[in-house]
C-alpha cells in the first residue's frame, strides 16, 4: 500500500503532527498511515502516567489551541483543571488522544513496530515487525527515547518505577541505600519518592550547584514541584547526601555501599532506532536529506543561550517545532 504520509510512533509529538495535518491539509488524512505498537498515547500514558509534568494545564490548552482542528476541543476542556497547576502526564496524554481521535479514525492504523525504512527514488519503503510493508512519500518519525544509564555493576531502579511513588516501595524500604544520578526535574521527583519510601539516598550531580533553579534565570532550571523538593533538601527538611560527580572517590564509596542505583540523566535513541535514521537537523526537523522529519523527545528543537543548546521537551515546544518547520510542503492531496 502507498500513502502520502507515514507517522511512525504515536506519542505526544505525532498526535500533534496529526492535528497539524488535520488543520492544514485535512484531505491528506485518508492518505495518512499511523504505525505504533500500542496506539494509546505513547510513553506519557504507558511509562510516566503519574508524573506531574512542568506543563501547566493552561500551557497544554494553549498548545492544542494553535491547531484549528483541535481548537474547539481545547475550548471545551479549558476549565477542567486549575490553569496554572502542573498536570499529570496521563491527563495530557488522554486529552491529546481525545482531541485527535476523529482524525485518527480517518487514517490507516497499524498496531506494529517499524524495523526498516529505506528510501528508493523519493519513496520510503517501510517494513514492520509483523512483515507488513508499505510505501510513503513523507515520513514523520517520533519514536520516543530511552533513559540514559551509566554502566556501574549495580542493580538499577528503572526510571519509570522510580517516578511512580506507588512502585518505589517494591524496590526499596527503610535501611536500603540508593545512589541517584541527576538533579533536574525528574531527579528531584525521584529523590522525594525514594526518601518517602525510607531509603538512604546519595545524590550525584554534575552541575556547578546541586540544583539549578528557573527562578534564578536558568533556562531549564527546576521549578514548581521539583523546586519545592530541591528547597527542602537544601534547608534540611528532606534528608539526602549531595556529592559532586568530580569527587569520584565519594561516588565510588557510595556505590559500593548501595543496594540500587537510579539514573535521571537524560534520554537517548534506542540503538535499533539509530539504525533507521540519518543525521538530524533540529532547525528544519529534517532527518537526512530526504522527506523524513523527526519530532518529540527523540528529535527536539532547542533554544540557544550563551552558546549552549537547551533542548526543549514539552507539548508546547513540540507544537512550536511542528508549526515552524512546514512539514507538509511538497505534499499534495492528489
Amino acid at each position: 500500500m502507498r500513502f502520502k504520509i507515514a507517522l511512525i510512533g504515536f506519542g505526544a509529538a505525532n498526535m500533534l503532527a496529526l492535528a497539524y495535518i488535520a488543520s492544514s491539509k485535512p484531505d491528506l488524512l485518508p492518505q495518512t498511515v499511523i504505525i505504533d505498537p500500542t496506539l494509546n498515547g505513547g510513553a506519557l500514558q504507558n511509562q510516566w502516567p503519574f508524573v506531574r509534568s512542568n506543563t501547566t494545564w493552561q500551557q497544554f490548552v494553549n498548545a492544542i489551541s494553535k491547531f484549528s482542528a483541535t481548537a474547539q476541543y481545547a475550548s471545551i476542556i479549558s476549565g477542567e483543571y486549575p490553569a496554572e497547576e502542573p498536570t499529570h502526564l496521563h491527563v495530557l496524554a488522554r486529552h491529546l488522544r481525545k482531541a485527535v481521535e476523529p482524525f485518527m479514525r480517518q487514517a490507516t492504523l497499524y498496531k506494529d513496530s517499524v524495523i526498516k525504512v529505506q528510501e528508493d527514488n523519493a519513496i520510503f519503503n517501510i517494513t514492520m515487525k509483523n512483515a507488513n510493508v508499505i510505501q510513503a512519500e513523507k515520513v514523520i518519525f517520533s519514536p520516543g527515547s530511552i533513559p540514559k544509564v551509566f554502566n556501574y555493576p549495580i542493580p538499577i531502579i528503572p526510571l519509570a518505577a522510580a517516578l511512580d511513588h506507588r512502585q518505589v516501595g517494591s524496590y526499596v524500604g527503610p535501611g536500603d541505600r540508593v545512589v541517584l544520578f541527576g538533579t533536574a526535574h525528574s531527579g528531584c521527583l525521584v529523590l522525594k519518592n525514594l526518601v518517602d519510601a525510607g531509603a538512604d539516598v546519595s545524590v550525584v550531580y554534575a552541575t556547578e550547584k546541586p540544583f539549578l533553579f528557573a527562578r534564578d534565570g536558568v533556562y531549564d532550571g527546576v521549578k514548581q514541584d521539583a523546586a519545592d523538593i530541591a528547597d527542602s533538601v537544601l534547608d534540611g527538611r528532606l534528608s539526602a547526601r549531595l556529592i559532586h560527580y568530580s569527587k569520584q572517590e565519594e561516588v565510588v564509596s557510595a556505590l559500593l555501599r548501595a543496594t540500587f542505583a537510579c539514573y535521571t540523566i537524560g534520554f537517548e535513541l534506542d540503538s535499533k532506532v539509530k539504525e533507521l535514521v540519518g543525521e538530524y537537523d533540529p532547525k528544519t526537523a529534517r532527518i537526512g536529506s530526504s522527506e523524513m522529519y523527526g519530532f518529540g523527545i527523540a528529535f527536539p528543537s532547542y533554544t540557544e543561550i550563551d552558546g549552549k543548546k537547551n533542548w526543549d521537551v514539552s507539548i508546547p515546544s513540540f507544537t512550536e517545532h511542528i508549526l515552524k518547520t512546514n512539514i507538509l510542503s511538497k505534499v499534495s492531496s492528489e
